[in-house]
């Protein structure tokens, strides 16, 4: 927390004037209760109306009276910076009797200010600088009512001192709640990037021997993805367009490896895009899809991918037409699922989220996630909106 707050506040230009008018104006009406307030009192106490200041010369000492108490305002702040509260019950009570003891110092200090208009050519006044028992009763009354002042100011300013230190606590706790949960976000990611890049390089040894030009090809893609996921950095979100154009430049590459065998079809809610979602969502539930779906038939395969709002929730489907969950070791629940589980565990945090494993339509394997849509201004950069894919296949 910035320890200058309390000080800060009062040199702002709209505290300035909000102080400087309200000297003014509780002078005045100081001032005109002063003037004319004998009527209510007993007559012995007050000179005749002849005898008293002119209205202006009463209404100048009260201004500057609470001009001066207001001009001490930095000193309260001050003290409270030096010696604020917000400790366990003992540090506040030592705290507290502190303010107390420093209260007359400061209301002998501000009543001393307040007399020197006194003094001033313009506006001095000889009656009152002489301390006869009329003045001695006043300056007694005087200061106890600067005495009361200053307690009540510094118990303003700890409070609100004390306020902003639960705000400060409060923003440092998210912050930190936050930063838990992308560092384990990233480490969770930091998991995927091997496991697809070892997976994709035994892909590139199999096809060297037989197949060396869509070898080639392949690395050349795999070069485009790992581009695309070094470009992402450490973010542990982005919108659903960019999860699809990580998704298109991985399934780019599976389409070298399996050729005219595998078939991609995406049904992707347009009001879908700008939804948040983890990084890399998708590509590993596309990955165990091919590795333990599609890979194992002997005839082509279809990849079926949708997203659509459902009210509030944004529905995501990674399905397949393989062998479906029973016959599938992904049905046990792989790293890739567990993983996917992991994240968004801690991504979604407090929110509820759904995965569930079941049979497809087609009688393959379906993986259902069900998260909050939640949606962000802008698009991050460096990932470009991908093109809305046709309904029909896009690798053939």
């Amino acid at each position: 927390m910035n320890d200058r707050r309390p000080l800060s506040l009062l040199f702002r230009p709209r505290a300035i004037v909000l102080l400087v008018l309200g000297c003014v104006l509780c002078g005045t009406l100081h001032a005109l209760h002063v003037r004319f307030g004998y009527l209510l009192y007993s007559p012995a106490y007050f000179p005749a109306m002849d005898n008293m200041e002119p209205l202006w010369k009463i209404i100048v000492w009260f201004i500057w009276r609470y001009g001066m108490l207001v001009a001490m305002l930095p000193l309260f702040a001050g003290l409270v910076r030096r010696y604020p509260p917000g400790g366990d019950w003992r540090s506040n009570v030592r705290v507290a009797v502190l303010y107390v003891a420093v209260s007359p110092l400061l209301a002998s200090l501000s009543l001393i200010l307040g007399a020197l208009i006194f003094h001033l050519p313009p506006f001095q006044s000889r009656e009152l600088m002489s301390l006869d028992n009329t003045a001695r009763e006043l300056l007694g009354a005087l200061w106890f009512q600067h005495f009361f002042f200053c307690n009540v100011v510094l118990a303003v300013l700890a409070v609100g001192m004390f306020q902003e230190q639960l705000r400060e606590r409060e923003r440092r706790t998210a912050a930190l709640r936050t930063q838990t949960v992308e560092a384990r976000l990233q480490a969770l990611q930091h998991q995927l990037q091997p496991h697809f890049l070892f997976n994709s390089l035994h892909a590139v040894t199999s096809l060297i021997g037989h197949r060396p030009d869509q070898a080639t090809e392949m690395v050349g893609r795999i070069s485009e993805f790992l581009q695309l996921v070094l470009d992402r950095g450490q973010a542990v979100q982005g919108p659903l367009s960019a999860e699809l154009t990580l998704l298109d430049r991985y399934l780019a590459i599976e389409s070298v490896r399996f050729s005219d065998r595998l078939r991609v079809e995406q049904r992707i809610d347009p009001a879908a895009r700008d939804c948040l979602v983890p990084t890399l969502l998708l590509q590993p539930l596309a990955e165990n899809a091919i590795r333990h779906g599609i890979s194992r038939r002997a005839e082509p395969g279809t990849l079926r991918v949708s997203a659509q709002l459902v009210g509030e929730r944004l529905l995501l489907e990674v399905e397949d037409d393989g062998p479906g969950p029973a016959g599938s070791p992904a049905g046990g629940g792989g790293t890739g699922l567990h993983n996917t589980r992991e994240r968004l565990a801690a991504w979604c945090g407090a929110e509820r989220f759904e995965l569930a494993l079941k049979s497809g339509r087609g009688g393959g394997t379906c993986v259902s996630i069900v998260l909050p849509a939640r949606r962000q201004s802008a698009p991050e950069p460096g990932f470009p909106a991908s093109a809305e894919p046709a309904l029909e296949p896009a690798y053939a």
